[in-house]
This record gives structure tokens, sequence and C-alpha cells, in this order.
């Protein structure tokens, strides 16, 4: 689950970015998912809640 939210976080930056896909080197680009408490299934736990009741429902022990 997580690497699909990783996926779409890069694909949404390239694409606020402006930069042109066409006349890049998309070898160059990937996406780097940590974890500092929890492991992944807090941050998916967390990452839902942020998306269903707001950041302020979001564990303050929570830690990407």
């Amino acid at each position: 689950m997580f690497s699909i939210y990783g996926i779409y976080a890069a694909l949404e930056a390239m694409e606020m970015s402006g930069l042109d896909k066409e006349k890049m080197n998309q070898d160059r680009f990937g996406v780097i998912i940590g974890s500092g408490i929890g492991g992944l299934p807090t941050i998916e736990n967390q990452v839902i809640r942020l998306h269903e009741k707001g950041a302020k429902r979001v564990s303050p022990m929570f830690v990407p």
C-alpha cells in the first residue's frame, strides 16, 4: 500500500513541478520511503486517518 502512496506522491510532484517528461531521463527519478516509528502498518493507519478525519486526528506519536 505504501508503495502506491509513494508512487502517487512522486507522480503528483512531477506534475506540479512543470517539468517536461519528454525532455528528461525518467530513469533518474525515484521514491524513498522510511519509517521513524511503528512500522508500515502504523503509517498506513495514520495516512488513512489523515485522509478520513483530517490532520488534527493523526496520532501525536506518528513519525513518518
